[in-house]
């Protein structure tokens, strides 16, 4: 991407955003994992003849670095409280490593998750839910604040705290973290580079 400014949509879902931006001037590209998602949007985008980009990939694994340059971007939005699917802290580390590596310098990530403080309840049956997760192969790495979503597969991991997240960022090397909640909704983090 070579635009003046450029923003990146990670689980981009149908479009809305990268469509809205596009429109503004912005160059934009979109990545989702729903085949239906980006089968949508790529779609309407054909049909109304807008320039944007739509990928297909895991968001969780997919290889961002490679796929595109490095400092390419000049904002990346994490919106929906994605971020808090992602089903370990190894992988959402490395997932803001990935987003860090392709903005450029003064980039912003934008992220948006889900935060609530553990029961004492959650506390207490951590370690029971950490060893039955394994025993049904949930994923390998339980921690306080995930919740599996009654009938549907899908984990949410819910951060105890501003600190939490900024920990995380500040370990994938982003410099600067601002925190804001917009209109009572779930949080954001503005994550920099310098």
């Amino acid at each position: 991407m070579k635009g003046i400014f450029a923003r990146f949509f990670w689980g981009a879902g149908t479009g809305r955003e990268v469509f809205a931006f596009q429109r503004l001037g912005f160059e934009a590209v979109g990545v989702e994992q729903v085949d239906q998602f980006v089968e949508c949007a790529v779609s309407h985008a054909k049909k109304n003849n807008i320039p944007v980009v739509f990928i297909k990939a895991d968001l969780a694994k997919f290889d961002y670095v490679s796929h595109f340059q490095e400092k390419s971007f000049d904002c990346v939005t994490i919106f929906n409280i994605v971020y808090s699917y992602i089903p370990s802290r190894e992988w959402r580390i490395n997932l803001l490593r990935q987003m860090r590596q392709i903005l450029k310098p003064g980039g912003h990530c934008l992220v948006n998750f889900v935060m609530a403080k553990p029961s004492l309840r959650e506390q207490r049956w951590s370690p029971f839910i950490r060893i039955f997760g394994k025993m049904l192969n949930w994923h390998s790495e339980f921690e306080i604040g995930d919740r599996l979503h009654e009938g549907v597969p899908i984990y949410q991991h819910n951060f105890p705290s501003y600190e939490a997240v900024e920990s995380e960022a500040l370990e994938a090397g982003f410099q600067q973290i601002e925190f804001f909640n917009f209109l009572g909704n779930a949080p954001h983090a503005v994550l920099s580079t310098i």
